[in-house]
């Protein structure tokens, strides 16, 4: 055999990770930690994954395991030589070359050598180029949103332009993040980013055969797939190139935050990577505020807006939010802005 022929191992073509150990130590944490691992790795160099599933083997027993954005299920142990058509069974499924059980995303695609992607466009399914390869933005971890935005050149009622489109799995019993959108376009509102198509898919409940996951207390944490299409602005506000553009940016990031709470919705995920730099020559949108996936609209009951340190970026959260105290008020998303700002100077 040529052994030159054979490509080099990759996280960015792997279908699923193994992790091999000997009967007697198979069943320990550090196996099936390492082999998170590896489902990790796959998830952030493959970011049209929904999900990874993999194989703990030994010389004697496999236990099949499958991770996704609610965390991980996994079989019981099953004899490789008695159950040696199930085992079989298992391997051609992690071997498969179809996009849906290997948990891939197929409105992300490559036609030659141009990737592709499908996304919602005001009422239709647009096909748009893909124009860099990699996501301009993508979550980590395994648990949680799992956040993934694509830059992509569209053809829009105007011409061409640049969109983003983002996917994240929105824990079910949040408000979906188009709705506040929807009002935003609706107002015409000012220094918050501009939602041009959106859509909904499959829940984690249906990827894993209608088993819902829980936590420890019983507790759903179903996740749903969603795609928001927004208008494509500059990068992050600390990408600033002088004084003054921070500082303008920065006033008509705070603008768009009050013009937000005017219509009823309050942010509560103020921070460095929110505030993005818009058009230097329209006051108004010299700076923009985006990602309303923590949003609330003021309307719900003010037990549902309690401060919650889970709620927001860790390092730019409010001093009420981190102890827990009182409720998650405008108050609180204006000291957020003042953390961004002094990280800004100090940074």
């Amino acid at each position: 055999m040529d052994t030159k022929a054979i490509p080099k191992a990759s996280y960015v073509v792997a279908t699923a990770p193994l992790e091999i150990k000997t009967e007697t130590n198979k069943a320990t944490e550090k196996s099936r930690i390492q082999l998170a691992v590896y489902a990790r790795e796959c998830f952030i160099q493959q970011p049209h994954r929904r999900f990874v599933n993999g194989l703990l083997l030994t010389e004697k027993t496999a236990s099949l395991y499958h991770f996704d954005r609610a965390g991980v299920i996994h079989s019981p142990w099953i004899d490789i030589h008695k159950d040696a058509a199930l085992f079989i069974r298992i391997i051609l499924g992690l071997a498969s070359t179809d996009a849906d059980t290997l948990g891939i995303n197929r409105e992300i695609y490559w036609k030659g050598d141009r990737r592709m992607l499908e996304a919602p466009v005001g009422n239709e399914i647009t096909t748009c180029d893909i124009p860099r390869i990699d996501p301009v933005f993508r979550r980590r971890a395994i648990i949680g949103r799992g956040t993934v935005c694509w830059e992509v050149q569209c053809p829009l009622d105007d011409g061409p332009g640049l969109l983003l489109v983002k996917y994240a799995w929105r824990a079910k019993e949040r408000t979906p993040e188009w709705l506040f959108l929807e009002r935003v376009r609706e107002h015409q509102l000012k220094g918050v980013g501009q939602m041009v198509g959106h859509q909904e898919g499959v829940s984690i409940t249906q990827i894993r055969c209608n088993f819902e996951p829980k936590n420890k207390d019983n507790i759903s944490i179903d996740r749903i797939f969603c795609c928001i299409v927004l208008r494509r602005y500059g990068k992050s506000i600390e990408y600033f190139e002088t004084k003054l553009q921070f500082l303008e940016a920065f006033r008509d990031a705070v603008a768009g935050h009050r013009n937000l709470f005017k219509i009823g919705i309050l942010h509560r995920d103020i921070s460095l990577h929110n505030i993005l730099l818009g058009n230097p020559n329209d006051e108004g949108n010299r700076g923009i505020l985006v990602d309303l996936d923590m949003a609330i609209f003021l309307d719900r009951t003010a037990s549902n807006a309690l401060a919650d340190m889970r709620t927001g970026t860790r390092a730019f959260q409010a001093i009420n939010i981190l102890m827990q105290q009182g409720i998650h008020s405008h108050l609180e998303d204006l000291e957020s802005f003042f953390y961004v700002y002094v990280w800004v100077c100090l940074t």
